[in-house]
């Protein structure tokens, strides 16, 4: 938010907090490193010790850069940072980042295929991967995925679409660790208004239902009415 004081930043997150969540994610990397590492301690003094803080950066540094972001901003215990390197920097400049900082990095989606997450896993490079089913080749890429993950002790954290990647992450408890929802309605009214029936979000953690298959029932009237034609 252009101009917003640090306070905003610090307000906006601790109001999620009050409403149930355990972990909530900042975007990072739009100002010089050492006003971001101000904005994360705002943050981080407004949601206390032990509320998971995320710092999602959306690709914004080259490898030097982020080596001291993420030393800058370690004293505030961030859980991790997500996508740190620029889009084009490949598996080797994240195991490079990981390798000289605790902070574990989470990768993943923004590829489009097993192949390129392949290679983070397997390299090394990431903790956690961010894949999305409704951009890899779908729901069966994503349980791919989740299965060589597994195997390599990377944890699976899927972006987006609880009421898909709630199943999945339940079908591997020893390496899902949760998914990802705006938090409000005016984040994300399409989601708040285009299913009948789904799994809901309450208190940090997503309630799945009884039904078949993935439990969705879609509001076609609600549809219907933000087509674009």
């Amino acid at each position: 938010m252009p101009g917003a004081p640090h306070s905003a930043y610090a307000k906006e997150l601790a109001g999620f907090v009050a409403n149930g969540y355990r972990g909530v994610k900042l975007k990072t990397g739009a100002e010089t490193v050492a006003e971001e590492a101000k904005r994360i301690r705002a943050v981080r003094e407004a949601i206390g010790p032990d509320v998971m803080l995320m710092l999602d950066m959306n690709a914004a540094y080259d490898l030097e850069t982020c080596i001291g972001f993420a030393r800058a901003v370690e004293p505030f215990a961030p859980f991790w940072l997500e996508e740190p390197l620029h889009w084009y920097l490949q598996p080797a400049d994240f195991a490079r980042l990981a390798a000289v900082t605790p902070i574990p990095l989470a990768h993943g989606e923004r590829e489009l295929h097993r192949y390129a997450a392949r290679d983070f896993i397997t390299q090394g490079a990431i903790r956690y991967l961010q894949f999305d089913s409704t951009r890899y080749a779908g729901f069966t890429e994503s349980l791919r995925l989740a299965h060589l993950a597994s195997q390599h002790g990377v944890r699976i954290t899927p972006h987006h679409a609880p009421e898909l990647h709630a199943h999945l992450v339940a079908a591997f408890p020893e390496a899902g660790f949760g998914v990802e929802s705006h938090g409000d309605e005016a984040r994300d009214p399409i989601w708040h208004g285009l299913f009948k029936k789904r799994a809901e979000v309450r208190h940090s953690y997503v309630h799945m239902n009884d039904d078949p298959g993935f439990g969705i029932e879609i509001d076609w009237t609600f549809a219907e009415k933000h087509a674009v034609r």
